[in-house]
């Protein structure tokens, strides 16, 4: 009941766990930006499911690595809302690579959505926040940020620097009641992880211990949901149960 009426703004909404989130939340008579780059198709559909929920939905098209796009997001945002309740930094990549494997390009296109992504959305939504005096911030990591995983170095370092991130904004805006937190999935079934695991193929016995995407979208309407109670709440999550603290 806390998050009835309040807005949430989703990035990489259009599939997998930003989808889910995005319909969780108005599951719970949440109103809804889904944001997305891409995938045009797939996140009207989103907003069109959101909506049978009796909640507002919007769509927006633009690119979390540009900062025009992202202050172009907001301003949207605003325009049909006024304010900004929840931020869900969802957006994100990977090449599954080793080090020598991995290209210039495919370094920067990870660095630039997994970690300056979440920056720029989350300096773009700061002032509305900070005037509200209040607001929630989630950020959308891994478990690549809390352990070494072979052929994923970049990716890995992209979701370590996401936790230092995250955990030093928490310090920076706990004294104008905003909270920020983080999520660990484990193993996903998304076309994200089919998209970065290509290489891989899993057995029918793998593929049942995988967290669904509604799996990760429940704990971060539930982190969404608390009050605030210290500078960060963590949650991470691993298939197939996640377990709350840092």
């Amino acid at each position: 009941m806390a998050l009835r009426g309040k807005i949430a703004l989703v990035t990489g909404a259009s599939r997998g766990i930003g989808r889910a989130t995005a319909l969780q939340f108005a599951r719970v008579g949440a109103h809804v930006v889904a944001c997305a780059q891409r995938h045009v198709t797939e996140v009207n559909e989103v907003v069109k499911e959101a909506r049978h929920y009796g909640v507002q939905a919007h769509a927006i098209l633009r690119d979390v690595r540009k900062k025009k796009d992202v202050e172009s997001m907001v301003r949207e945002t605003l325009k049909h809302f006024d304010r900004i309740d929840v931020l869900v930094n969802n957006a994100g990549m990977g090449v599954w690579a080793t080090v020598e494997e991995t290209s210039e390009e495919d370094f920067d296109a990870m660095v630039q959505t997994n970690f300056k992504g979440v920056f720029l959305c989350t300096k773009a939504v700061l002032p509305t926040m900070i005037k509200q005096k209040s607001g929630v911030i989630i950020n959308v990591s891994s478990v690549a940020g809390k352990r070494a995983i072979n052929n994923l170095a970049v990716y890995c370092g992209t979701k370590y620097a996401l936790d230092g991130f995250s955990f030093t904004l928490a310090r920076e805006v706990k004294e104008h009641n905003i909270r920020v937190g983080v999520v660990y999935p484990g193993m996903v079934d998304t076309h994200f992880r089919e998209s970065m695991l290509s290489r891989r193929t899993y057995t029918p016995e793998e593929r049942s211990t995988m967290l669904t995407p509604d799996d990760v979208a429940s704990a971060i309407v539930f982190m969404a949901d608390q009050e605030p109670t210290s500078s960060i709440d963590a949650l991470e999550i691993s298939a197939p149960l996640f377990t709350a603290g840092r």
